[in-house]
């Protein structure tokens, strides 16, 4: 009898355990990780690691001379050109946001002038993220963004973790 009793309590707490085991899983999957800092030019995804920000530019109406439709062309051109080096200008502005180890990449570059150089390197090489948009009002939006491993690459140590001790002694 009281073995019977034994056996009937740990069926009912391994059938608590299994509830509360997968009650745990479900609420880990339906829980969001993502950590995103939002400003009006762009976000830095923690997450995903990656910098997304956004530059505009006014498209310029000058009546062309012969009736010809390639001023329209040339217009649009230099339109998306001055909005893509807005969004690098943004995107170095909000790469001085970005949290690396409890500072801010802006408090590392004012120790390191060395880290601004690259960072504009790193912006350099920035890719576009989604499409070219035609806004109202003659306006485009260029939207570039950039990995934070690049970032993360410039901010840690050349040398890393490395001791005197992994040198070889010729």
């Amino acid at each position: 009898m009281l073995l019977f009793g034994m056996i009937k309590q740990a069926k009912s707490s391994i059938i608590l355990l299994v509830f509360i085991a997968f009650g745990s899983v479900v609420a880990q999957k339906s829980i969001s990780h993502a950590f995103i800092v939002n400003t009006d030019k762009g976000f830095i995804d923690y997450s995903n690691r990656i910098i997304v920000c956004r530059g505009t530019a006014d498209i310029e109406e000058r009546t062309p001379v012969d009736n010809s439709l390639n001023i329209v062309e040339k217009n649009i051109k230099i339109a998306k050109a001055e909005a893509r080096t807005n969004a690098r200008t943004n995107l170095i502005e909000l790469m001085k946001q970005v949290n690396f180890d409890g500072r801010l990449v802006g408090e590392l570059m004012n120790d390191e002038p060395l880290i601004e150089s690259r960072l504009e390197g790193l912006i350099g090489s920035a890719y576009q993220q989604g499409e070219i948009e035609y806004l109202e009002g003659d306006k485009v939006a260029i939207a570039l963004a950039v990995r934070m491993s690049g970032l993360s690459e410039i901010l840690t140590d050349i040398d890393g973790y490395k001791t005197d001790s992994m040198n070889p002694d010729y």
